[in-house]
């Protein structure tokens, strides 16, 4: 098992990333390499707040980033990350992070968003920033 840590912000995760285990099938995969089932990860978000981790896969007809995506809420069930690989640019994985929230009218948005690539055991790198969106005006009619 490995673990990896960030806590670039007072918000923190840890990653925890075992190992594939062997499965049970016919024999190895065409290529010669042996069945396995892919390595189990799961994140802690720490810090200032506790946080929940969420998996979820969307069905193919609905429009989105990809099928499978993982959101990131923090104790009070605001979203704090969201983890996806969009298709339309071949799936390279990203992180959107959100922060800074407010309320206007009694709904609550971040007012800095910004998305920076992941590695492959899902740790957020700090550059390139991708896309990066600060707001500073929010009215609801």
């Amino acid at each position: 098992m490995s673990t990896n840590t960030n806590t670039n912000s007072a918000l923190g995760y840890d990653v925890f990333v075992a190992d594939p285990l062997p499965m049970a099938g016919p024999g190895p995969l065409p290529n010669g390499e042996p069945r396995n089932f892919q390595p189990i990860a799961v994140t802690l978000i720490h810090g200032t707040r506790d946080g929940r981790r969420l998996h979820a896969t969307f069905p193919e007809d609905i429009a989105t980033h990809n099928t499978e995506q993982v959101f990131y809420y923090d104790a009070d069930g605001l979203l704090r990350r969201h983890d996806y690989a969009p298709d339309v640019l071949g799936r390279p994985s990203a992180a959107h992070f959100a922060e800074q929230h407010i309320t206007a009218s009694g709904l609550v948005f971040p007012t800095h968003r910004y998305i920076v690539p992941t590695q492959e055991d899902g740790r957020a790198l700090k550059e390139p920033v991708l896309i990066s969106i600060d707001l500073t005006e929010i009215s609801v009619d």
